[in-house]
């Protein structure tokens, strides 16, 4: 699949990955098996999973999955407000130490919003559908500008780890006018990285 930042496993061998709008898609089938016939035609073999997309407002864009901060971040992509931005480390979560609850779902960072999100899973046809848990919440969020987890493992003693690259500025610089980029902090908080035990 065309996964950028993440890829994890279910418990039946489902794989999963995800891009920086859509925080789990569900890869049904490896389109390299459908390439094999020449005669076949087929479009998309990976499904995006969250039922709650938003519309994108910039023309060539796709949907996004929304989410909820608690943070006052701002990113340069205004139109981006209320949806991931930079979804990361997508993961299957097959831990012990969370409520049953979360048993089967899927886990996702965004360290734009400041926020780990969850998504309980639900079999759909031969894929999936993602819906969170909470109405307007997430499953884990930080008033702090500087929390930005981007990745996500399961412990030896069952618990989730969250990996917080912690910075003050995320942004990539080519993404920034140059005298903006001239004046931004890329630099804060890059020994300052820590991991939280959930």
């Amino acid at each position: 699949g065309g996964s950028q930042f993440g890829m994890t496993f279910d418990s039946g061998g489902q794989r999963f990955i995800c891009y920086n709008r859509v925080q789990v898609q569900h890869v049904v089938t490896e389109s390299r098996y459908w390439r094999r016939n020449p005669h076949l035609a087929f479009s998309e073999t990976v499904q995006n999973c969250p039922v709650d997309m938003a519309p994108e407002p910039a023309r060539g864009h796709g949907q996004a999955a929304r989410l909820y901060p608690i943070s006052t971040n701002v990113t340069t992509a205004d139109s981006h407000a209320g949806t991931f931005t930079a979804a990361c480390a997508v993961t299957a979560w097959r831990g012990s130490q969370l409520p049953d609850a979360y048993a089967g779902g899927v886990l996702s960072c965004d360290p734009t919003g400041n926020l780990v999100h969850f998504d309980q899973l639900f079999a759909r046809g031969a894929t999936f559908e993602a819906r969170r848990m909470r109405d307007g919440s997430e499953f884990l969020a930080s008033t702090d500008n500087w929390f930005r987890p981007v990745f996500l493992a399961h412990g030896p003693d069952g618990a989730l780890y969250v990996c917080d690259m912690y910075r003050k500025t995320i942004e990539h610089p080519d993404y920034l006018p140059v005298e903006i980029r001239k004046h931004t902090d890329f630099e804060s908080g890059k020994t300052m990285g820590r991991i939280w035990r959930v």
